[in-house]
């Protein structure tokens, strides 16, 4: 994805829950989760309320608490997600955990995003795990759990959030060898330390010992200053 994207959240499901709506003090980043149970699937709730290895996005526990499960161990699991009708770039995080110590009992499946298969996993008791995928859609995002053919227990999922590739959020930008090359020469004079950011937008913010040019895209640096370089050094050391 390029630098001048965001990845922009679409869905955010907490499975399993009935009516409630997550967000702070349970999310502790403020992200609302929103109750579901879709048709055909179990609601299940674990028995225990709190987490001991989580995923790197941090869901919350209550979150990973409940989840849907197929009503048969041979039944998969669809989830479609809908889009307008533009090809996009979607990002897709999966969490799932073993709602009850078992002993004899396994229960595993395959992950496939718009029919590509990502992995299969063996959700953990009292764990979280997580997989994710990025993929291009039209329309619709697909995701499908599959059991594997030794597992005695149905597909489950407790949480899942799906985000979409924004447009670019400026027109333009400045080139990234410049960035680079700017980036190096501030670090080597500690007195521009305090120079940073985008130095060539919007127009009339460019850096003032810099002159870009629009003529390019992305912008371009086509001079430095060394005038009024000098004038900020010598500045900067009296009032040092």
């Amino acid at each position: 994805m390029r630098r001048d994207m965001a990845w922009f959240n679409s869905y955010r499901y907490d499975y399993g829950a009935k009516d409630r709506i997550l967000g702070y003090p349970d999310d502790p980043y403020n992200s609302i989760w929103e109750p579901r149970i879709p048709p055909g699937l179990e609601p299940v709730t674990t028995n225990f309320t709190s987490i001991d290895v989580t995923s790197v996005n941090d869901p919350p526990d209550s979150a990973i608490s409940t989840a849907v499960e197929a009503q048969n161990s041979s039944d998969p699991i669809d989830l479609s997600f809908g889009f307008g009708n533009v090809s996009h770039l979607d990002h897709v995080e999966m969490c799932f955990t073993e709602p009850f110590l078992q002993t004899s009992d396994t229960r595993s499946f395959s992950v496939l995003v718009n029919k590509n298969y990502v992995n299969t996993t063996r959700p953990e008791y009292h764990n979280c795990v997580s997989i994710g995928a990025n993929t291009l859609s039209v329309c619709t995002l697909n995701v499908q759990l599959e059991p594997t053919s030794n597992s005695t227990l149905s597909p489950i999922i407790s949480a899942i959030e799906v985000y979409t590739v924004s447009e670019p959020l400026v027109t333009a930008t400045t080139s990234q060898n410049d960035l680079e090359g700017l980036g190096e020469f501030v670090e080597t004079f500690k007195q521009l330390n305090g120079w940073n950011g985008e130095p060539c937008l919007p127009d009339d913010t460019i850096w003032q010992w810099l002159n870009c040019s629009p003529d390019y895209q992305p912008s371009r640096v086509t001079a430095m200053y060394t005038q009024i370089l000098t004038q900020f050094y010598f500045l900067l050391m009296f009032l040092a």
